[in-house]
């Protein structure tokens, strides 16, 4: 079978369309030279070093991806090439923000992408989801992406295969592992709780099948 030539409409559809579709088109994007080129260099540029790149590079195909699945990419006002650049520039924004506490210079910021609406959304960003994010990025990258995905509803299935896994069983089980690790951190950390307003129930997780 030959590989399909892809374009933005044929990206965009097929992210739409999920199932196989969708995760064969996020490979492309995931593994494509030029995307990635690109977006290290928008970070990089901005000061950025090349490991902090690389995370906002997979953060933001997980954006994109959720992005075109609810109609937020329009394919009359510009490449997707283009709206993938702005969404990893966010990200950054968002990052170099919570990492230096600064406040970001919103004209300044808005010139560096085309979507308003999405700027002030990443520079609002509540102080509790920060939090919430640092949980889980204290349980490891494995554990960061399984849960970055399953909030996007992958399937455990498509999950496997993006982060090379063995099966579908086996994502099922990393995933159950990485929310009790994620319950136990904060069980042990009443006062981050208290502060972003979480209320967590009594019952125990379900082991998976």
């Amino acid at each position: 079978m030959s590989k399909p030539h892809w374009t933005d409409e044929t990206l965009a559809q097929a992210i739409r369309e999920g199932r196989e579709q969708r995760l064969s088109a996020l490979k492309h994007i995931a593994m494509d030279k030029t995307w990635q080129t690109r977006a290290l260099q928008v970070v990089q540029q901005q000061g950025g070093s090349y490991e902090t790149a690389k995370d906002i590079y997979q953060e933001s195909i997980m954006i994109l991806d959720e992005r075109i699945r609810n109609n937020g990419f329009d394919e009359n006002r510009g490449s997707l090439l283009n709206f993938f650049l702005g969404i990893v520039r966010f990200k950054y924004i968002g990052y170099k923000r919570r990492k230096d506490n600064q406040i970001i210079d919103i004209e300044a910021a808005i010139g560096m992408v085309s979507n308003q609406k999405e700027l002030m959304a990443e520079v609002e960003e509540k102080e509790q989801a920060h939090l919430v994010n640092e949980a889980i990025k204290s349980l490891g990258d494995k554990c960061q992406k399984v849960l970055q995905l399953q909030k996007l509803e992958y399937s455990m299935q498509e999950i496997a295969a993006l982060l090379e896994l063995s099966s579908s069983g086996l994502a099922k089980k990393q995933a159950y592992e990485c929310r009790k690790r994620l319950r136990a951190f904060f069980l042990a950390r009443p006062q981050i709780l208290e502060e972003i307003g979480i209320r967590l129930g009594g019952s125990k997780l379900s082991p998976p099948n």
